[in-house]
């Protein structure tokens, strides 16, 4: 059993012993120390110092500001609590194997706690006092002992911190709380151990002292030293950062900002992506990376090692340089590469700075690994004494033969690489290069890429694989080209050129040089000289260039194009394959050969051969073209060229063709020319043009046509005007002639014929046969002939009024014909037919303009278009058809049949029992005289019906339909209204819809049949039924009328008049107001269920009513007024009654409530004429009976 001791007020120093004691200092600065076994010291108040070496130790601290100790073979629990003071927690030195807790004491969270550095301790301070825990050697800034005195070990005096809430601090935790920054200016110091620090934002301070350590610096411009080690060091996302690395082999990278990193001794990697950079690798083999953004300067000096600078993301757009430092020259650099680097070493020693990727063999990639290029890390070498290397210097340093036997290599940039003298190895890697031996026998392989060649020794040879790029030799002697070259180009007086199986491009000298194609669609250029171009297999393209030599081109087989020199004689042969022959300027030869070829000369004297096939033949303005053409050669097109012509073509039969043999036929604009027992034919393109008539005199036979001679072996030939007589001249068949610009004279012969006169005055006659007729412009004369014949009015100009006025000769007996006009227009004698189409207009004068086509005595048939037409057939039984828009149809005289068509039309048949359909759109339709059918389709159609005999047709969901009627007339099914016309009293009869039906001023006779039917009986004294089927609306109008509803809930307004009113069944509706005169209404429905109404209009109030009793009568007059309705028979009982009186306000009198006012008005005189209110007398005696039997 220990001991227990306490202190005085005073000083006090007490000891324990080594067992397991109890010390209370007290007040006073008291020393405690209870040495071995587990003891608890209370230090009391002031500022004590409590001890213990051995055991498991409670330290209670008290007020003041204490120090605790323990020994390597102690653990310890140290309680604070709100107002101790500042205590100082230590371990002891030697070593330590138990473990130190700081318990606080209270209501103290974690939340109360502020943790920060103090030299080499940590300070935990109570938030809002002075109240704070110092943990003394929590990390230690000499080198690590063995007893490991590191940050968190167990010489700290503290390895965990515990709370009232049952939460703690690891030392783990205090790491992190220890090296975590904040969002101002921090400094914060490592270990001896691997730390970990991050300071956050703000202008912070980092070191890292011993350890491999991880420093970020965070944003801000921060300075960051990593001490010993290898450490890695983040300068901070913006702001200018001052990075050290220290010893070791320490990687910095500064990411963004202005910064400056030196490497320090070791192998360092130095990295900045965005901003100015300053690079100090130090001594030690360190590597230097860019970013894409940056622009770095790399400082090297003499022991500095061998450093390497490498560009280091996708894409460059900043310049890096090297500097030099010291008294290093240009003189003392040594240029060489390795691999894709350059190298530049400082003579007489082992210093030297690689630059990475400075080009690439391989194949380039998207970061743009060529020489010189952004990515090759540096773009500029600066010396101390001011001079400088630019790329350009680097790369005629890295790329400059010499007099021996060199080696050369390119990048994948375009590079320049020139042999000189020797026999030299020359690769060109990626891009496109040109490769120059030089004088000796020199190797060349351009590698990917375009590349160009220049090859002036037998020797030389030329290297390419496939898919390497379109390359180009440039050979100053003959030259074949070799494997996976594509073009080949000839100086000097070099005569021959051949390709080889690709596609070639061959380009010939001044010199006559002779190019062969080979296989391959190949494309040769002859250039000056008299060359020979052959193109052998292959679709080529073969050009004799622009000089005056006299040439020989041949395509061979496969589909070719050839071109002649601008001046020389050239003789092309387009060989097999549809081949395109150009002969340009001079007199040249062509030769088409097999295949549908295109054979062309601009000026000279032309020969062309179209051969084989189906040859186009075009001669030019100022040539003189002749061409050739036997049996077997096809369907060949001769083409004039240009719009002015200076040229003769002569079309030259060859072998046995004569005259006799030719048959000649028009195919649209061009005269064919047949070999008669064969298909050989030849086109002359343009024999007329279908254009007005020209300066040039572009019409038939003229120089546009493409021919103006034809030549027969026999020495025979036809001129222009023989073609022309020729071509005039119909036959028996079916002709299809075309006249010119000029006054032409067409005969079509038998057979249906088209003849067209385009333009001039021209005389068409169509002779027998069903022909087509068109004059085209001017006044033409047009003779159809027998047949039944068609005349186009057209004009080729686009004037509207020009075809009409072309004149035309029928004979009587020459057969149905039909005119066609643009215009309007009225059929001459013996004409059946007119067609109105409108189609030489504008959509603008269409808007505005009514075409008219007008018949005769014959049976005509009109027609219109979708435009606006009137249509007169006049006498005979004629055929009017509108067609679209809106028409007026007038039949005339005789038996017609007229169709609308679209649009809303009106159809008058005229005399005669005529047909009307108006088809779609809301038509009018009246037969005029005669027993007239009419039908009219879909729309609201209206008839006018003045015959007996007249039959009105409709189908079901046809529009809302109206019949006039100058008669007695029922509607017929499917017709909704009815309207009687004229002043003689006619009746009216409906049909099962719901119809309209309205009188005129006689006295009419309206019947609704079934439906909800609407009838008025405008003037007169009419008479009205309802339906039997239906709820209807009855309107007497003017006169004494007789309404009967008949069967439905109807409605019944008799209009001024005395009007007899009769509802009959139904519940229904008597109408009545001021000024309407003196009605009787008959009701005699004997239902329990019925109900009838009286609606009184607007401007009567129930106090303007006057009731009586009159004989069985009920009389309800409108005071002051002689208006009044009597309800017949009101008291022989209640089958006689209106059940309901409505006034306009909304007041209902029932009939139950009658007899109140009849009593209560029978003790007085009704009001005098004109008084139209109560007096006063009146009112105080009857308004509260009024109003207590309106509601």
């Amino acid at each position: 059993m220990g001991i227990t001791r306490y202190g005085t007020a005073g000083r006090d120093s007490l000891v324990g012993t080594t067992t397991n004691d109890l010390l209370h200092g007290l007040d006073g600065d008291d020393t405690l120390n209870g040495l071995e076994g587990n003891d608890t010291l209370y230090g009391g108040t002031g500022n004590d110092t409590l001890r213990g070496d051995m055991g498991t130790l409670s330290f209670y601290g008290g007020a003041g500001n204490d120090t605790l100790l323990t020994g390597g073979m102690a653990s310890m629990t140290a309680y604070f609590g709100r107002g101790d003071g500042r205590d100082t927690i230590a371990g002891h030195p030697d070593w330590a194997v138990g473990t130190n807790t700081l318990q606080f004491t209270g209501a103290i969270a974690k939340s109360d706690i502020a943790v920060s550095v103090s030299g080499n301790a940590l300070v935990l301070s109570i938030r809002g006092t002075t109240d704070a825990v110092t943990i003394d050697s929590f990390y230690n800034y000499g080198p690590p002992t063995p007893e490991g005195a590191n940050i968190g070990g167990r010489m700290t005096g503290v390895q965990l911190v515990k709370f009232a809430d049952g939460s703690s601090w690891t030392m783990d935790d205090l790491k992190a709380l220890v090296f975590a920054g904040t969002t101002g200016n921090d400094s914060v110091r490592g270990t001896w151990q691997a730390d970990t620090l991050a300071a956050g934002a703000g202008n912070d301070t980092l070191y890292g002292h011993g350890g491999n350590d991880a420093i970020d610096g965070g944003a801000g411009s921060n300075w960051i030293d990593g001490g010993s080690g290898n450490d890695t060091i983040l300068g901070g996302h913006d702001g200018n950062d001052a990075l050290y690395g220290g010893d070791g082999d320490d990687s910095l990278n500064g990411i963004q900002g202005n910064d400056t990193l030196y490497g320090g001794t070791g192998n360092d990697t130095l990295r900045g992506d965005m901003g100015t950079l300053s690079f100090y690798g130090g001594a030690g083999n360190d590597t230097l990376l860019t970013g894409g953004m940056a622009s770095m300067t790399a400082y090297f000096g003499r022991g500095d090692g061998q450093d390497t600078i490498a560009g280091h993301q996708d894409w460059a757009t900043a310049v890096s340089t090297l500097q030099f430092t010291g008294a290093i020259a240009k003189s003392d650099i040594a240029v060489s590469v390795s691999g894709t680097a350059l190298v530049l070493s400082i003579r007489g020693t082992t210093d030297a700075v690689t630059v990475s990727s400075f080009y690439n063999y391989n194949s380039p990639t998207v970061e743009g690994a060529n020489i010189g290029g952004g990515m090759t890390g540096v773009q500029l070498v600066k010396f101390a004494d001011g001079s400088s290397w630019t790329m350009d210097d680097l790369k005629a340093i890295v790329f400059a033969g010499t007099t021996g036997n060199d080696s050369l290599r390119g990048s994948f940039r375009n590079d320049t690489l020139s042999g000189g003298l020797g026999n030299d190895t020359l690769g060109g890697m990626g891009g496109n290069d040109w490769l120059d031996g030089g004088a000796g026998n020199d190797a060349m392989a351009g590698g990917s890429g375009n590349d160009t060649y220049v090859v002036d020794a037998t020797g030389d040879t030329v290297l390419e694989l496939g898919n390497d790029g379109t390359d180009t030799v440039r050979s100053s002697l003959s030259y074949t080209l070799g494997n996976f070259v594509e073009n080949l180009t000839l100086t000097g007086t070099a005569l021959a050129g051949t390709g080889n199986t690709l596609a070639n491009v061959l380009t010939g000298s001044d010199a006559a040089n002779v190019l062969t194609g080979a296989g391959g669609n190949d494309t040769l250029y002859g250039g000056d000289g008299n060359d020979t171009l052959l193109g052998d297999a292959g679709d080529d393209w073969l050009d004799a260039g622009s000089g005056i030599g006299n040439n020989s081109l041949d395509g061979g087989a496969g589909h070719d194009t050839l071109l002649g020199s601008a001046m020389g004689d050239d003789v092309l042969q387009g060989g097999e394959g549809n081949d395109s022959l150009y002969g340009l300027q001079g007199s040249d030869t062509l030769y088409g050969g097999a295949g549908n070829d295109i054979l062309r000369g601009d000026m000279g004297t032309l020969a062309f051969y179209g051969g084989t096939g189906s040859d186009v033949l075009m001669s030019g303005s100022m040539n003189s073209m002749t061409a050739f053409f036997a049996r077997g050669d096809g369907q060949d097109t001769i083409v004039g060229h240009t719009d002015t012509s200076m040229s003769t073509t002569t079309l030259q039969f060859t072998g046995a063709i004569a005259k006799s043999d030719i048959d000649l036929r028009v195919s649209g604009s061009a005269l064919v020319l047949s070999v008669r027992g064969t298909t050989d034919s030849v086109a002359i393109d343009r024999f007329y043009n279908y254009g007005p008539s020209s300066p040039e005199g572009a019409n038939i036979g003229g120089r546009m046509a493409g021919v103006q001679r034809v030549q027969f072996a026999d020495g025979s030939a036809w001129t222009e005007d023989d073609l022309k007589a020729l071509v005039f001249a119909g036959t028996t068949g079916h002709d299809a002639i075309n006249g010119t610009w000029q006054a032409d004279t067409i005969s079509g012969g038998t057979g249906n014929d088209q003849l067209m006169g385009m333009g001039g005055n021209d005389r068409l006659d169509g002779g027998a046969g069903d022909d087509i007729l068109s004059g085209g412009s001017g006044r033409d004369t047009l003779i159809g002939g027998t047949g039944n014949d068609q005349y186009l009015l057209w004009s080729p100009e686009g004037n509207p009024t020009d075809g009409v006025l072309d004149v035309i000769v029928e004979a009587a007996d020459g057969g149905i014909d039909t005119v066609v006009a643009p215009d309007s227009y009225t059929l001459g004698a013996n004409l059946e037919n007119l067609v109105v189409n409108g189609l030489a207009y504008t959509a603008a004068d269409i808007a505005s303009k009514v075409f008219t086509g007008t018949g005769n005595a014959l049976a005509n048939k009109l027609e219109g278009s979708d435009l606006r037409n009137v249509l007169n057939g006049l006498a005979g039984n004629d055929q009017l058809l509108g067609y679209g828009g809106n028409d007026a149809l007038y039949g005339g005289d005789g038996l017609d049949t007229l169709s609308g068509g679209t649009g809303d039309d009106s159809l008058w048949g005229g005399t005669g029992n005529d047909v009307l359909y108006g088809e779609a759109g809301n038509d009018l339709l009246s037969g005029e005289t005669g027993n007239d059918t009419m039908v009219g389709g879909l729309g609201n159609d209206t008839y006018l019906v003045n015959d007996s005999g007249d039959m009105v047709t409709e189908q079901v969901g046809e529009g809302t339909d109206l019949v006039q009627a100058s008669l007695h007339h029922i509607l017929a099914t499917n017709i909704e209204n009815l309207t009687l016309l004229t002043t003689a009293a006619l009746n009216g009869t409906g049909n099962l819809l719901n119809n309209t039906i309205t009188g005129n001023s006689a006295v009419n006779v309206l019947t609704g049949a079934g439906g909800h039917d609407t009838l008025y009986g405008l003037g007169g004294n009419d008479i009205l039924y309802g339906s039997y089927s239906g709820n209807d609306a009855l309107h007497g109008g003017d006169g004494h009328d007789a309404l009967n509803g008949l069967y439905g809930n109807d409605t019944l307004y008799g209009g001024t008049g005395n009007d007899t009113l009769d509802g009959s069944w139904g519940n229904d509706t008597y109408q009545f107001g001021r000024g309407e005169g003196q009605d009787r209404i008959l009701e005699s429905d004997n239902t329990t269920t019925g109900v009838d109404t009286l609606q009184l209009f607007a401007g009567v109030s129930r106090d303007q009513v006057w009731w009586r009793k009159s004989g069985s009568d009920l009389e309800m007059s409108i005071i002051g007024t002689t208006d009044k309705v009597t309800v017949r028979n009101w008291y022989a009982g209640k089958a006689y009654h209106v059940e309901q009186f409505r006034t306009a306000d909304g007041k209902v009198l029932l009939d139950t409530q009658v007899d109140q006012l009849v009593n209560a008005m029978a003790a007085f005189a009704p009001p005098a004429a004109g008084q139209t209110t109560l007096s006063t007398a009146y009112q105080t005696a009857l308004n509260p009976v009024i109003a207590a039997n309106w509601k």
